[in-house]
C-alpha cells in the first residue's frame, strides 16, 4: 500500500468540508489493501435504473479505462437480502477466540480503555482490540496541536537558568509547529481558522496563570507510567503535567472540548452509577502514581484544566478534584472488574444507545452468519 499518494483535491471551502471527509474515509478504505485492491460500484439499482459512477472512482480511474462487469445471480441477491433480515435470539458473539486471546496476551488497561469499556463494551471492541481506522477529524487534530505546544512551553520553563517564563510569541511559534506537525486533519479554511483560535486560547491562558508558574519546584511534561499494577491489573498512562512542590504532587490534565462537563466531572450517583470520565481520570492517575516505583510522590489533587470557555461562560477554567477513600474504592473496583471482563472477552452486551455507530452498526450491517455457527433458533422478522 506504500503506492497510493494523497488525493490532489484538497478544498478552499468550508462547503466542501463534508465532501472531503468523505474522501478522506474512501482513501483510508484503499489503504488497508496489503496487495491487491478490488473497487467495486452498482450500475443498477433495484428498479434497474443506471447509477452515476462516485466521483471518487472517478477521480483516480483513467478516461479511457474500461470497468470489468460481473453480473449476480438473482438467486444470490434474495439469500444476501434474505439473511440481512434475520435476527437471531440472545446476544451474538462477535468473538475470534485466538485472535482475541493473541491481542490481549501483554494487554494493559489505560484509563482511556477504561472509560470506553465502561461506557460501551462493543465500542471497545471495535476501537480497540479489532482497532478500526478511524477518520482523522480537525477536532482531533486541534487537540494534538494544542497539547504539542503545551508541552514544549513547559519543557522551556522547566529546562530554563534562572527559571523564566518564554514570552507569547514562542508559545505561538510552537502552536504553528503544531498545526503544521498535524496538518492532514484540517481542510485549509480549517487550518486558518484553528491557528487563530488556538491563538487565542494560549494568550488567553498565558494572560489568566503566568503568575502560577514559579510556585512549583519543577514540572514533569508528558510522564509516562508502564510498569505498574494495581490489585494486579497492569495499568499505563501518560500524565500532561506533574506541578512538582515540596510535600505533594498535583497532576494538570489539558481539556479541548465544550462536552457536558458537570457530567464528566460528577462522582457516581444511585442514577448514574459509574460516574464521570473526568473524575474516574483523576482517581486513576492516583493509583499510576502510587505505584510508580520511580518516586515517592504524594498526589494530593488533579486539576482539569478546560482550554475553551464553555457555553455561556466569559472565561476559560479549571477545576479541581480532591480524591476521597472512597472515590478510590470505587474506581479500584472498577478498574478490576473492567479488566476481567476484558480478559474474558466480554464485549456485549453495547451500550444500545441510539447515536453509538458501533451497536447500530452490529444491529443493521453484521450478516447474523458471522456471530455463530448455529443457526437452528433464526426466526422471521
Amino acid at each position: 500500500n506504500q503506492n497510493y499518494t494523497l488525493p490532489l483535491t484538497l478544498v478552499n471551502t468550508a462547503s466542501d468540508t463534508d465532501i472531503e471527509d468523505e474522501r478522506r474515509l474512501f482513501f483510508v478504505a484503499m489503504t488497508r489493501a496489503a496487495d491487491q485492491l478490488y473497487i467495486t460500484r452498482h450500475k443498477l439499482d433495484d428498479k434497474g435504473k443506471e447509477l452515476t459512477m462516485s466521483k471518487f472512482i472517478t477521480e483516480f480511474k483513467d478516461a479511457d479505462e474500461k470497468l470489468d462487469e460481473i453480473l449476480i445471480d438473482v438467486e444470490d441477491i434474495v439469500e444476501y437480502k434474505t439473511e440481512l433480515m434475520r435476527f437471531r435470539k440472545g446476544e451474538p458473539s462477535l468473538i475470534d477466540d485466538a485472535l482475541v486471546d493473541r491481542i490481549l496476551e501483554n494487554y494493559k488497561l489505560s484509563v482511556t480503555h477504561l472509560n470506553k469499556y465502561l461506557k460501551c463494551k462493543t465500542r471497545f471492541y471495535f476501537e480497540n482490540i479489532l482497532r478500526v481506522p478511524l477518520a482523522r477529524n480537525a477536532i482531533m487534530g486541534f487537540g494534538s496541536v494544542i497539547h504539542y505546544a503545551f508541552e514544549h512551553f513547559f519543557r522551556d520553563i522547566n529546562t530554563s537558568a534562572p527559571r523564566s517564563i518564554p514570552s507569547l510569541k514562542t508559545w505561538n511559534e510552537y502552536l504553528g509547529k503544531g498545526m503544521d506537525k498535524f496538518r492532514s486533519h484540517f481542510t485549509t479554511k480549517e487550518y486558518e481558522n484553528y491557528l487563530k483560535y488556538g491563538e487565542l486560547i494560549i494568550e488567553e491562558y498565558y494572560t489568566l496563570y503566568q503568575k502560577d508558574w514559579f510556585g512549583q519546584r519543577s514540572f514533569e511534561i508528558e510522564y509516562d507510567v508502564k510498569n505498574v499494577e494495581h490489585r494486579g491489573v497492569p495499568i499505563t498512562g501518560q500524565l500532561d503535567r506533574i506541578d512538582i512542590y515540596d510535600d505533594h504532587i498535583q497532576v494538570i490534565d489539558y481539556k479541548t472540548g465544550k462536552s457536558d462537563r458537570s457530567k464528566k466531572l460528577a462522582r457516581p450517583t444511585s442514577e448514574k452509577v459509574v460516574g464521570g470520565d473526568f473524575w474516574r481520570q483523576i482517581v486513576f492517575y492516583r493509583f499510576l502514581i502510587d505505584g510508580d516505583k520511580r518516586h515517592t510522590w504524594i498526589m494530593k489533587r488533579g486539576v482539569m484544566d478546560f482550554l475553551e470557555k464553555e457555553s455561556g461562560k466569559k472565561t476559560i477554567e479549571q477545576k479541581v478534584i480532591e480524591i476521597s477513600r472512597e472515590d478510590m474504592s470505587t474506581v479500584s473496583e472498577q478498574i478490576v472488574d473492567a479488566y476481567r471482563g476484558i480478559k474474558n472477552k466480554e464485549f456485549t452486551p453495547g451500550c444500545g444507545e441510539d447515536d453509538c455507530e458501533w451497536c447500530n452498526f452490529v444491529l443493521k450491517h453484521m450478516p447474523v452468519s458471522k456471530f455463530s455457527d448455529d443457526n437452528d433458533d433464526y426466526h422471521e422478522n
